[in-house]
């Protein structure tokens, strides 16, 4: 990720955020802002935005793979989180 995007306020908030309640939570999101937020489009950045606004158990659900968010935009942004993931595995 370019050096400026990674410094700039947009993604300092974003980094706060992704800092949940649950340690794997935090580790899955911030691995994924580190390591496929910048391929992400604007709209696939808002939707970004929108999953982070979800509870805690509900991230949970949907990221460990227990339920599927309704929103189809949700649903694929949850499998390229965990693609991110498990390429890291």
């Amino acid at each position: 990720m370019p050096n400026t995007v990674k410094h700039s306020e947009e993604f300092r908030r974003l980094r706060w955020q992704c800092r949940r309640g649950m340690l794997e939570l935090d580790d899955l999101l911030e691995q994924f802002l580190d390591l496929g937020y910048s391929e992400l489009n604007a709209a696939q950045r808002h939707t970004f935005t929108t999953l982070l606004a979800a509870q805690d158990t509900q991230l949970s659900d949907w990221l460990m793979a227990r339920a599927t968010p309704d929103d189809p935009q949700l649903r694929d942004l949850v499998e390229r989180i965990i693609a991110v993931a498990q390429a890291q595995w």
